[in-house]
């Protein structure tokens, strides 16, 4: 299952916006106001219609705030025309076959409060595919999960010491999917505690259990999923003592999640739930779980609060790890941008010119141009000092043409506190007034 196409009608910042996606990963860039979140929200409304009826707490809709302003003079008003959200979708598979399947959700200008006529339409339609013999027909289900940008980091996993997660219903994995919630890490948490004492207690007494390989195959893609996306990670345990979670880094280094940077826990946390729900969907797959299990997953700012060297890396770990999930995301890092295959960028400013290469080709620099981030890879300071120096010449020519005394003192002036700005650097300062002795100014 994959989102093959969107179209975006009078939505947010957006007039009208059609994007085609990569089957396995796209990174959408763009600067602050042109639509990269409104992209990824857009998606989410239009999965809820799948999700919907199957989860406990379902409720996504299009509100009247979405719905575009128009700028006229100093007033903005509500565009005239509803919001319209379109999605395509390939490869909607159930037993034997897969299927294309489109809908579309709307949004009435002249309410308050959510009208969309096509929702239930959706729903049908989607109801019809998976579920046209009863939910056991589905051997294997597709996850949805989205992680927006204002995420904020779990701060602990520790649980309370009774506390336990059992196996409920495989629809749990669609609860607080698409919703703007904390990941529950403490959830995860219980379901580690949860396994590892199942697996504990069976195989005191017999290793033949057929039960163990499910519990153990859960168990294992929620650890491996982990250990292949979080730098230097070696394993993860449930430690009773302090009913919490800990880290094994090697060389004797293992740290209570708590104790991690928020780039590690905000991390760590998504890519646990990411395997945590993809365990809960379809434990029929055993070891296959993190390779055999579809779905779409979305993440806003997928760079937040992560180090240079793991923004370099982490597109490839999750493509490795999860190869038949979708991801969506995006990003403002010019490290995430220079991993990437071209085709799976989706630029929503102006692309660069005859970029023909692959993005992992490029130099740190030509990533930042695709990014139109200008004057890369000289930092601020560099760019400043040039100005600097070009108006200390500017003014320099300008002392050339018979100036007085008196403007030749103020321009002497200028020029000390244009070499006072950069004292600190006494070659910067040395080259500008060896300048300035050859005009005698």
């Amino acid at each position: 299952m994959r989102i093959d196409k969107i179209s975006i009608d009078h939505f947010r910042c957006f007039e009208h916006k059609e994007i085609s996606f990569h089957p396995q990963f796209n990174v959408i860039i763009g600067e602050n106001g042109l639509g990269k979140t409104a992209v990824v929200d857009a998606i989410a409304y239009l999965l809820n219609p799948y999700r919907h009826g199957l989860a406990s707490n379902g409720l996504l809709e299009i509100k009247q705030k979405d719905i575009r302003r128009v700028r006229f003079g100093r007033t903005e008003e509500v565009s005239e025309k509803d919001t319209v959200l379109a999605i395509e979708i390939k490869d909607f598979f159930t037993d034997n076959e897969r299927h294309d399947i489109a809908w579309t959700l709307q949004q009435n200008i002249n309410v308050s409060y959510f009208y969309d006529s096509q929702y239930q339409e959706a729903q049908n339609k989607v109801r019809n595919i998976i579920l046209p013999k009863g939910v056991s027909m589905l051997k294997k289900y597709p996850i949805i999960a989205y992680y927006p940008a204002n995420r904020i980091a779990p701060q602990t996993s520790k649980i309370a010491a009774e506390q336990i997660a059992p196996n409920g219903s495989r629809f749990d994995a669609y609860n607080k999917a698409l919703e703007n919630n904390p990941i529950d890490i403490q959830l995860i948490t219980a379901r580690i505690k949860t396994l590892d004492y199942a697996i504990y207690t069976k195989s005191k007494y017999t290793n033949d259990d057929p039960s163990l390989i499910g519990i153990r195959a859960e168990l294992d893609a929620i650890k491996q999923a982990i250990t292949h996306c979080i730098p230097n990670c070696k394993t993860i345990d449930f430690h009773s003592d302090w009913n919490e979670l800990m880290i094994d880094f090697g060389n004797n280094d293992i740290k209570p999640f708590s104790f991690l940077s928020d780039g590690f826990r905000n991390m760590l946390a998504i890519v646990a739930d990411i395997a945590h729900r993809c365990a809960r969907l379809n434990p029929n797959l055993n070891e296959d779980i993190l390779t055999e299990t579809e779905g779409i997953v979305l993440i806003d700012e997928i760079d937040l609060h992560l180090h240079p060297n793991w923004q370099r890396t982490i597109v490839g770990n999750l493509k490795r790890t999860f190869p038949k999930i979708q991801f969506i995301v995006t990003t403002h890092s010019p490290f995430i941008v220079q991993s990437l295959k071209k085709e799976e960028l989706i630029n929503l400013q102006e692309p660069v010119e005859g970029l023909e290469t692959d993005l992992y080709n490029l130099g740190l620099e030509d990533a930042a141009e695709v990014m139109n981030v200008e004057g890369m890879p000289k930092g601020i300071r560099f760019m400043e000092m040039v100005a600097t120096a070009e108006k200390y010449y500017d003014l320099i020519a300008s002392g050339e043409n018979g100036k007085t005394k008196e403007e030749i003192v103020k321009l002497g002036n200028k020029l000390n506190e244009l070499e006072a700005i950069y004292s600190d650097d006494s070659a910067f300062v040395a080259l500008l007034r060896a300048e300035r002795k050859v005009k005698k100014l």
